[in-house]
């Protein structure tokens, strides 16, 4: 077994980072994010603590914005539409998913495109289609992208099976591994026999948000696998793949954690510089 952790894919995109934020820096330009955040959920604090660590780290400026988990939706809407008027803010972030009672469709399609930096609207989502390339993506599929690059893994011709088909990670990321000439699988709850569509694969990746869904039978050798899942599981952070019980000799596989979740919120921040940069 190979792992492919994600901390030198991470090192690579902070290289990456530095260099289009010197580029900016000869142009006067400081990238500078909102971040929304409503309620209390301990996911979206902790993946916000996240984001901010490294938006410190490279001393891009953010404001940050907490509403209560009942905020009236036209409260959002209003910070949202001001926002998008102030020339400073390069990017508006909104942690996902919003609470049942706030229509989130309504919340996305506030944003300005251009702001947009974790490709909530419909605007960006229906420019994924697009046979060019896009100025923002969703930010997890893009990490899962980011990681498949880095460890040189062709797409060309190579059956992708998705396990997972999320608006927000699966769809997106099967339009991203299209786009690079893949033959790609979508599996979903319904997908009547999951193990010959997984085994079938050159490449699996996995975005259920179930704990250890994709057991060795499920996998064969010489396969990549990239779990994007984070789970608790009897109190220890999981995957969505049974790691610990895949013994394949050759199967390259990343980790939960210290895998794709690492390289998250810096690919959040290269969208907000690179996007920056190219705009300015």
């Amino acid at each position: 077994m190979r792992i492919l952790y994600g901390k030198p894919v991470a090192e690579n995109i902070k290289k990456e980072i530095q260099e289009m934020l010197f580029e900016l820096n000869k142009r006067n330009k400081t990238p500078k994010i909102a971040l929304i955040r409503i309620g209390e959920n301990m996911d979206d604090i902790t993946y916000e603590h996240s984001l901010k660590r490294n938006l410190k780290m490279f001393s891009i400026p953010y404001d940050s914005y907490v509403y209560a988990q009942d905020e009236d939706a036209e409260v959002l809407k209003r910070q949202i539409e001001k926002l998008n008027k102030d020339d400073e803010i390069d990017g508006i972030m909104i942690f996902r998913p919003i609470h049942p009672q706030i229509e989130q469709f309504e919340i996305n399609e506030t944003i300005h495109w251009k702001k947009d930096i974790d490709c909530a609207t419909s605007y960006n989502q229906g420019k994924l289609f697009e046979k060019k390339s896009n100025l923002l993506y969703p930010c997890t599929p893009r990490a899962v992208m980011e990681t498949l690059r880095f460890y040189g893994v062709d797409l060309v011709s190579k059956k992708c099976t998705v396990v997972g088909a999320s608006q927000v990670v699966g769809k997106a990321l099967a339009i991203m591994l299209i786009k690079e000439k893949a033959t790609v699988t979508v599996c979903n709850s319904k997908t009547l026999d999951l193990k010959a569509e997984t085994r079938d694969a050159d490449i699996v990746i996995c975005a259920t948000g179930q704990a250890k869904l994709i057991t060795k039978e499920h996998l064969r050798d010489n396969q990549v696998v990239i779990d994007v899942g984070i789970n608790f599981d009897n109190g220890k952070i999981s995957g969505d793949v049974d790691f610990e019980n895949i013994d394949y000799d050759n199967i390259r596989i990343t980790p939960v954690p210290k895998g794709v979740g690492v390289i998250t919120t810096l690919t959040l921040i290269k969208q907000l510089v690179e996007k920056t940069l190219k705009l300015s």
